[in-house]
């Protein structure tokens, strides 16, 4: 689902430089950092009512799945509306990247690279891994879903809204970049 919402972002606005329509889009509203902005604003919402519907019918499910003696389910609220933001983060963050790179190959793959490279090569740098694999999107979304892969000693100290925090400080910082980049370069 994670790397699904980084790629609705990135073809957002990739698939519109891919097929020449940003050009009739920018005509039609000149101020290309409001574009950006609206886009985000749309992905944002979208995601979060998705994601919001979508991890409260797992947890639903997963409730009556392992209903039974020795199951306690826990407050779902926070986790849910977190996990709903994060995605809603994520999304805003591949329509950065594909707003920068331009091309819907490119920024997918950067967007796989932003999220999955730390934890596959956390393990090599042995002392460093928890810090690697700490500020990687994936790792916080475990936090946030309170996975038992997100132990401290491999994932960082953060907790989950920090490391929320911390991939939301990543997309505004792509966000205002491609803000710059989309104003300085030609449709």
């Amino acid at each position: 689902g994670l790397i699904a919402a980084a790629i609705i972002g990135v073809l957002s606005i990739s698939g519109e430089y891919g097929s020449g329509l940003i050009r009739t889009t920018f005509t039609a509203n000149p101020r290309r950092v409001t574009v950006l902005a609206a886009k985000g604003a749309v992905i944002a919402a979208s995601m979060f009512v998705v994601a919001l519907v979508t991890c409260f019918l797992a947890y639903e499910i997963g409730n009556v799945m392992l209903s039974g003696k020795g199951y306690a389910p826990g407050e779902p609220m926070p986790a849910l509306f977190g996990l709903a933001l994060f995605f809603s983060v994520i999304g805003v963050l591949g329509l950065a990247i594909g707003a920068m790179l331009r091309h819907s190959a490119g920024a997918i793959t950067t967007i796989f690279g932003i999220v999955l490279v730390p934890s596959l090569i956390g393990p090599l740098f042995g002392d460093l891994e928890r810090w690697i694999v700490g500020g990687s999107p994936l790792v916080a979304l475990q936090k946030m879903a309170q996975s038992s892969d997100a132990a401290s000693e491999v994932a960082g100290s953060l907790g989950a809204w920090p490391s929320v925090g911390m991939v939301g400080a990543y997309s505004t910082v792509a966000l205002i970049a491609a803000a710059v980049v989309i104003k300085r370069r030609d449709a």
